[in-house]
């Protein structure tokens, strides 16, 4: 019973000391199979068989030699996957270094190993580190699939008011990816326009490249507002005419509003203070407001009295010469006769031509400057009495 037992831990130490036949497909030695990828009519694939010596096996250092050879056969267990080039390998030296073609034969898996035929070394081998497992797989047809992952989603006009992160899937169902070029994950946080972004990807059914196209604005438009001025005052009633701005360097204006149209009156029919306000936004979604201040005041009474004081004036020089008198709206009188050298300083007053009936009439002309200047030229004309061109302020 103890010869028995001492023969079999002899055993053991010499499997655990034995010279072994290793491939190259890692760079372990170890009984674990490693795995050849190979695609059904593609290329073959190549494996390396070379000796590691040990000692501890009853023979110091390498156990081959020219009189102590190590004779194997290659084998596939199933030659409709994959078959060798090379049936049997013959090792007289540690040296000895066998390259071998594995063809892949049809789909599926099969296992290649080396079986010992003949030994005449007085030392032991292991060949199992020398075993690996084939993997055949159809021929890829198909290139790889690429999918472009956004964080954000442009608007209609295609323009993102928020910084956007890019990210990709690529996958090839039938093979492994062979390589990518620029599917790496990148938050793009600046402004900017039609940045083209692309990802590429190879595998054995070919190569596909996908692209997206990035236009980001972050910025606000900008307003500027030029009348009213902030806090400045206008008289009552004051004709004063709206105008705004705004710019956007990168998607452009989209929609301009103020209190007013540009170019209209501004509100001064109330004393007191008023608020002016502009919005505008742009074609990517951001938008910006400006607001000004004014006050509306009451007409200075010296300024009234001047006013009237030149009318009565011109009047009565006008009178003094005999020249024509041209009938008006008096503001606080009603329907009066003045003298033409008077009727400027009545015009610029706020008085009208023709009778009070006639400018109820055309009341609905103040609000275009142009047909209040060509009603006033047509009533002088009617009368007969002058021509004259009017000014405005």
């Amino acid at each position: 019973m103890g010869a028995i037992l001492a023969g079999s831990i002899l055993l053991s130490a010499s499997a655990a000391f034995a010279d072994s036949i290793r491939n190259d497909l890692d760079a372990s030695i170890d009984a674990s199979l490693e795995t050849m990828h190979l695609v059904e009519g593609g290329l073959n694939g190549s494996v390396q068989y070379s000796v590691v010596a040990e000692d501890g096996d009853g023979v110091d250092g390498c156990n081959l030699s020219a009189e102590n050879a190590l004779e194997v056969n290659v084998l596939s267990s199933d030659p409709t996957v994959a078959t060798v080039d090379s049936a049997s390998l013959s090792f007289t030296s540690c040296a000895d270094v066998y390259n071998v073609s594995v063809t892949a034969v049809g789909t599926g898996e099969a296992e290649i190993s080396l079986t010992e035929t003949a030994e005449s070394s007085s030392g032991s081998f292991s060949l199992s580190a020398a075993s690996f497992t084939v993997i055949v797989a159809e021929i890829d047809t198909t290139p790889p699939r690429i999918e472009a992952v956004l964080s954000a989603e442009a608007n209609a006009e295609s323009w993102y008011n928020s910084p956007v992160e890019v990210a990709w899937s690529v996958s090839d169902p039938e093979t492994e990816i062979l390589a990518t070029s620029g599917c790496e994950t990148v938050l793009y946080a600046e402004d900017t326009a039609e940045t083209t972004v692309t990802c590429a990807a190879v595998s054995d059914g070919g190569i596909t490249v996908e692209s997206v196209e990035l236009s980001i604005d972050l910025t606000d438009p900008v307003i500027e507002i030029t009348m009213p001025e902030d806090g400045a005052e206008y008289e009552l009633n004051a004709q004063v005419a709206a105008h705004y701005s705004a710019t956007d360097d990168l998607s452009g204006v989209a929609s301009l509003e103020g209190s007013v149209d540009t170019g209209e009156w501004i509100d001064t029919g109330v004393e007191g203070e008023h608020t002016f306000t502009v919005t505008a936004a742009d074609a990517a979604g951001n938008s910006s407001s400006v607001e000004v201040s004014y006050t509306v005041v009451a007409p200075d009474d010296e300024d009234e009295e001047e006013d009237e004081d030149e009318e009565e004036d011109e009047e009565e020089s006008g009178l003094r010469y005999g020249q024509h008198k041209v009938q008006i709206c008096h503001r606080g009188n009603g329907e009066i006769q003045v003298a033409e050298p008077a009727l400027n300083a009545h015009l610029k007053h706020g008085d009208t031509l023709g009778s009070c009936k006639e400018d109820e009439d055309h009341s609905d002309d103040d609000d275009d400057p142009e047909e209040h200047m060509q009603h006033q030229e047509a009533n002088v004309r009617s009368q007969g009495k002058m021509k004259i061109k009017f000014g405005l302020r």
